[in-house]
């Protein structure tokens, strides 16, 4: 995994720790970084586990990562608050889980060897 993709489990654990410590945490960070973050770091410990033990040069495909997005979009924003009271949908959440797949696509997916064109 490359810089950013220890730079996204810090800022996580930052972000965290600063919503424990503030009784008001900012407003749109504490609504968002956790659904920002949480595909990031999924795919990301998955990419590394994967690249690890199977393939170094292994990467998700593109709609491999939108399956994820749709994944975590149904369960956490239509299953969940269905079933569960303590889960409230959020279309807002589906973009800043959409953000975050960007964000794993351009700066965390890639393999961990270099491939020779």
């Amino acid at each position: 995994m490359k810089l950013w993709g220890y730079s996204i489990l810090l800022l996580f654990l930052l972000i965290e720790k600063c919503l424990q410590w503030f009784a008001n945490p900012i407003g749109i960070i504490a609504s968002y970084a956790d659904d920002f973050l949480v595909i990031p770091l999924v795919m990301g410990a998955a990419l590394w586990i994967h690249q690890k033990y199977i393939s170094k040069k292994f990467v998700y495909s593109r709609l491999q990562i939108l399956l994820y997005w749709a994944l975590f979009s149904l369960v956490f924003e239509g299953i969940f608050p269905v079933f569960t009271p303590a889960f409230t949908a959020d279309p807002i959440d589906l973009l800043a889980y959409a953000a975050g797949s960007i964000y794993f696509y351009f700066f965390i997916n890639y393999p961990a060897v270099k491939i020779n064109s």
